[in-house]
């Protein structure tokens, strides 16, 4: 008993010591967020003639490559032409990335782009998607 109770009062006078532990290894720092860039893209049918017809409604745009592999979003188009449907999403910036759109009935394709903050027109994909023969 008088063991356990020198013991108990060394450790409270170490406690209030007023030394300062120094951190350890394993103390987290935060870190500085990413810079982001907004990517804009848009689904419409190719004509005959290689022009963009109307956008396609329910053609899928999928990450397929890159910061953001596997996030996939639906687009859905406005009711009329002219008010576009246009989808923007967030990414970090100064990174590649691999698109892919599709949707059924037509040939799929791909598009890789360097996110930049600076330069909107860099981060507009226009997908146009030949029907399936």
């Amino acid at each position: 008993m008088r063991i356990a109770l020198m013991t108990a009062v060394t450790l409270a006078l170490l406690g209030c010591s007023g030394q300062q532990v120094p951190p350890s290894a394993f103390t987290p720092v935060m870190a500085e967020p990413l810079p982001m860039a907004s990517v804009y893209f848009d689904v419409s049918e190719e004509l005959s003639d290689g022009r963009p017809g109307l956008c396609i409604d329910n053609a899928i745009v999928e990450i397929v490559g890159g910061e953001g592999a596997g996030l996939i979003v639906r687009m859905h188009c406005a009711w009329d032409y002219w008010s576009g449907s246009w989808i923007g999403i967030s990414l970090p910036e100064e990174r590649m990335v691999t698109f892919r759109a599709s949707a059924p009935g037509y040939l799929a394709k791909e598009r890789t782009i360097v996110t930049r903050q600076a330069s909107p027109p860099d981060n507009f994909v226009f997908f146009t998607l030949l029907k399936a023969r």
